[in-house]
């Protein structure tokens, strides 16, 4: 009996009888220790075998894990005819391998449209109150980047309402999981944002005085890089006693703002990405 080919996905092992993926196949959802799969014999028959991406399979000589084996394979196996293990696996374990989410600019937390921290992607800085492109058209959440000192409210509704539950650490969920493909909203909540620290007034390049980063030493009348090429200004460290005013454009030009301590607009703030020039201790104001 012989089923037709079939390829690896949602994080199944699938064994064939034939060399390059051919022959009759299955895939194993865990370990399988001997014996035979839906009527199928697999026992001393297995010459490759497909293993998804964040897997590890190792393969024994007899059955119940025991006896001689492969070590662990990460990769898909396929030695060809007239290798050693041709013909002689009788079980095999497969183990789930830690996958660690991709480090991102901002360290703000990311959803992504696929488990496994893969696919299509997006940075939540404030928070995410539902869209119907994460809704399955075209995507889905199906897991999520958390950086250390976040903690993130799920929500099963847009605009933070509905089923909720928190998190403060990276998840990827298994399919069939209650909430893989659930979220609709979620509020983010930084929860280490640094204390102020003495010196001179800093600014960075994303709210919550993250990213790249620079000391306002003088005046600066024109803000070269940080007009959006590559930068934005979105927040700025100002210590006790060293106020500075910002001005919408270059040469101290346009509406102005004076700020005396740490200060983070948020998206949707006027002042959000549009600082063009500063001046430091810029003295008295008029009333």
């Amino acid at each position: 009996m012989f089923c037709s080919p079939i390829i690896a996905q949602n994080g199944e092992v699938v064994i064939y009888t034939g060399t390059n993926f051919t022959g009759a196949n299955m895939a194993l959802r865990g370990n399988w220790s001997g014996g035979s799969i839906s009527g199928l014999i697999f026992e001393r028959r297995i010459k490759s075998v497909r293993i998804p991406a964040g897997y590890r399979v190792t393969m024994f000589a007899e059955k119940n894990y025991r006896g001689a084996s492969t070590g662990v394979l990460t990769e898909d196996w396929n030695p060809g005819p007239g290798a050693y293990w041709i013909n002689r696996v009788r079980s095999i374990r497969v183990d789930r391998a830690e996958i660690q989410p991709p480090i991102t600019p901002g360290d703000f937390p990311v959803i992504y449209a696929q488990a496994n921290y893969s696919g299509p992607a997006e940075a939540i800085e404030n928070g995410f109150a539902g869209r119907s492109d994460w809704e399955g058209s075209p995507h889905r959440i199906r897991s999520i980047r958390v950086p250390a000192g976040w903690k993130l409210t799920l929500y099963t509704e847009r605009n933070y309402r509905g089923t909720e539950t928190s998190i403060s650490s990276s998840i990827s969920w298994e399919p069939g999981a209650y909430w893989n493909g659930r979220v609709r909203s979620i509020h983010a909540e930084r929860t280490n944002v640094p204390p102020p620290v003495p010196g001179d007034p800093v600014i960075y390049a994303q709210i919550n005085f993250n990213g790249p980063a620079m000391a306002i030493v003088r005046d600066w009348p024109e803000l070269r890089d940080w007009d959006g090429s590559p930068h934005h200004v979105r927040s700025i460290r100002v210590p006790q006693g060293r106020p500075i005013m910002v001005y919408e454009k270059k040469n101290y030009r346009g509406k102005s703002y004076l700020v005396t301590s740490d200060w983070t607009p948020q998206p949707g703030d006027w002042w959000y990405g549009r600082i063009r020039s500063i001046k430091v201790n810029p003295g008295p104001q008029p009333r």
